[in-house]
């Protein structure tokens, strides 16, 4: 047996109190005179001995009362031996889930200090010097020793939430992985909100020991997020109007009527209300003026929610740039007049090339890219031209009349475009638009714009199995201008002769409307934000690279070196996702290169844990018996007393027992003295 508070045994000292006052306890006889004394000496040598009887049972029951009410107090348990027949240590073993869905709010505050709570209640009903394995969705090297009491309690006061929840098949391998090392056994206690994203198994699991799962439970499941940030061009020009969008996400199908949602962009701050009724996300549409100084702005976006907060707000980055690098290859005989329509406008910075002088490297650099009307495509400006799709730079094709099918196919065909099949079929009319495309969003005054343009044409469009949306098309149905619909990439691919045969065509305020709207949507896409723990790619001009100092992130004290590419004048910093970058905490990070600032990002916590779905105890015990753990059970609980539900194997009802035995003695020795005559 053993004993919670063995320091209470000190009490059993009270038990000398009753020995003394029996000892010593000395009474008063009177004499009483009588002429026979004969039948009185009998009489008192029997009164004598019932009396001696009397006293030592009454002695005896106030002895074992007392010290059973000690024994009480000090809460006896059967412990089992400290090793088995393997020699493993018995501990207890703890999971806090410290994710940022544990902070909700449950009747007693925030779910993860409703946790901690618990945990230390656990740990103080254990017996002084018993081990402890605290594990967490940290996974330190902490967490990969057994630690006393005092070290236990400490480490799980200093436990902070982490963005990044472990799944339930890694924890519950973690933990099997570390019993073996350390060479313990127990029951592993799991205090958690059970949030289904998190504990719902990918696999079947072969434990080697049962789990009591301690279920959170918060006041409620209601939340709003804001999930994502774009705008409607992908370069923002110095003074340009654009439109910012912004979606928030109501987590729950609950009808929210009313909420507050602040947007500052710039030096400019609004306030929006939104409401949900069925929908599960809005999307939010405001127009703004980008800054007429070229430079990284920062955007933020911040709903209004009593519920758990990491989600509430998003950061995002966006730069206006001076101008676009704006490259040209004139075929033999092509037409200048998209040459004219940039020329313009010095925004765009144009380099001009014909087609037999080519400048590559230069080409490398440009935004926006223009091959009008080459006769064929070499292998190294094909070369070329992909890697600047890939980087998301603007790409536009304007094949030559006479155009060798063959090498602009092979280009084609690569970038999932269209195909150019020969087709003289002379005169032909360009006469549908589809305006309902984004790309024609408040370029007309009217919603179904007529138009009915005369061109000759030499070859025919066949987007048979490419991946292209057409904007504008021929009478024939047939593309007249057609976009790749991968997202990632910025082409347009056009077929008319751009040159005198169709001045109807190249005079047309159609015509210069179109390259000026491609122009628009030319550039460079750079991600507004990224997710911290989710792959993503940035990109930034630089004049020089020097790979022994590379470009860090920085913020504050808090600095990162992400794995980087250049090529071309540009930056490209990659987020693989890995373990050292979750480390990094949300927020604005500058991109600093030779001790200059080149950039700057937003980075984001992944939402992954917005939606507060959880299990039901009794589907959780049906969904982990079904992944092969039998020895499994969930108790539900709202207030930190309620831990006393799942108790430990360590403890038992023992002082309740002794604490009966001390009313039964007690009882005994009052009945005792009062009946006993």
């Amino acid at each position: 047996m053993n004993f919670l508070f063995p320091a209470f045994l000190v009490a059993l000292g009270v038990v000398i109190i009753p020995i003394l006052l029996h000892l010593f306890h000395l009474r008063r006889f009177k004499t009483f005179y009588f002429s026979n004394l004969a039948f009185i000496k009998a009489l008192e040598v029997k009164s004598k001995s019932a009396r001696k009887i009397k006293n030592l049972l009454i002695l005896l029951s106030r002895i074992l009362a007392l010290s059973f009410l000690v024994l009480a107090f000090a809460q006896p348990f059967w412990k089992q031996e400290e090793s088995d027949s393997s020699g493993k240590q018995e501990v207890r073993i703890i999971f806090i889930d410290n994710s940022f869905s544990m902070s909700a709010l449950g009747v007693e505050g925030e779910l993860l200090s409703q946790a901690r709570s618990m945990a230390k209640d656990l740990i103080n009903k254990d017996p002084i010097g018993s081990k402890f394995l605290i594990v967490s969705n940290f996974f330190s090297g902490e967490e990969m020793r057994l630690l006393g009491q005092a070290d236990a309690l400490d480490y799980i006061d200093a436990l902070q939430m982490v963005p990044f929840p472990k799944k339930a098949d890694v924890v519950y391998n973690r933990i099997e992985d570390l019993m073996m090392q350390l060479n313990i056994r127990g029951e592993l206690f799991v205090l958690s909100d059970g949030q289904m994203n998190q504990w719902q198994p990918e696999r079947s699991l072969s434990l080697s020991y049962p789990i009591r799962f301690v279920q959170l439970k918060p006041e409620t499941n209601t939340n709003l997020s804001v999930d994502s940030i774009w705008t409607n061009v992908p370069v923002m020009r110095p003074g340009a109007p654009f439109d910012l969008s912004v979606r928030v996400r109501n987590n729950n199908p609950t009808a929210i009527t009313t909420a507050t949602m602040a947007l500052q962009m710039h030096d400019n701050k609004q306030m929006v209300n939104v409401a949900f009724d069925s929908e599960r996300t809005k999307v939010l549409n405001l127009s703004y003026i980008t800054p007429k100084a070229a430079g990284f702005y920062a955007i933020e976006a911040e709903i209004e929610d009593n519920q758990i907060h990491f989600d509430d707000g998003l950061s995002a980055t966006f730069q206006v740039s001076e101008n676009m690098r704006t490259g040209i290859i004139h075929g033999p005989d092509a037409g200048k007049n998209v040459e004219y329509v940039y020329g313009l406008d010095s925004y765009y910075q144009m380099e001009i090339w014909p087609q037999n002088q080519v400048n590559l490297n230069a080409v490398g650099n440009s935004q926006l890219l223009i091959l009008n009307q080459l006769t064929q495509i070499d292998g190294g400006l094909k070369q070329r031209v992909i890697n600047n799709v890939q980087e998301g730079k603007a790409v536009v094709f304007v094949p030559h009349p006479k155009s060798d099918l063959n090498s602009w196919n092979n280009l084609l065909s690569e970038l999932q475009l269209p195909i150019l099949q020969k087709s003289d079929s002379g005169t032909i009319f360009i006469n549908k638009i589809m305006v309902e495309n984004s790309f024609f969003t408040g370029l007309f005054d009217t919603p179904n714009p007529k138009i009915q343009i005369p061109v000759k044409r030499k070859t025919r469009l066949n987007a048979t199995g490419s991946r292209s949306t057409p904007l504008i098309a021929f009478s024939d149905g047939s593309p007249f201008l057609c976009k790749s619909s991968n997202p990632s990439w910025n082409i347009f691919l056009f077929n008319a002769d751009l040159n005198k045969t169709n001045a109807n065509l190249v005079t047309s305020d159609l015509f210069s409307t179109l390259f000026l709207r491609i122009g628009e949507m030319a550039g460079s896409i750079q991600p507004l934000f990224a997710f911290i723990g989710e792959p993503a790619e940035l990109r930034f001009k630089v004049g020089n690279y020097n790979a022994e100092r590379p470009a860090r992130l920085v913020k504050g004290e808090q600095e990162f070196i992400p794995r980087q590419l250049f090529d071309n004048g540009i930056l490209k910093l990659i987020l693989s996702g890995k373990t050292e970058e979750l480390m990094l905490n949300a927020g604005y990070f500058d991109v600093v290169s030779e001790g200059q600032k080149i950039g700057m990002a937003a980075l984001n916590y992944p939402r992954i844990e917005s939606d507060l779905s959880y299990f039901e105890p009794e589907v959780f015990s049906r969904v982990m018996k079904d992944m092969g753990v039998e020895n499994f059970t969930v108790n539900q609980v709202s207030e930190s007393y309620e831990i006393q539900k799942v108790s430990s194997k360590l403890q038992s009802g023992l002082w309740r027992i002794f604490l009966l035995f001390a009313l039964l003695f007690f009882i005994i020795e009052m009945a005792l003295v009062k009946f006993w005559r």
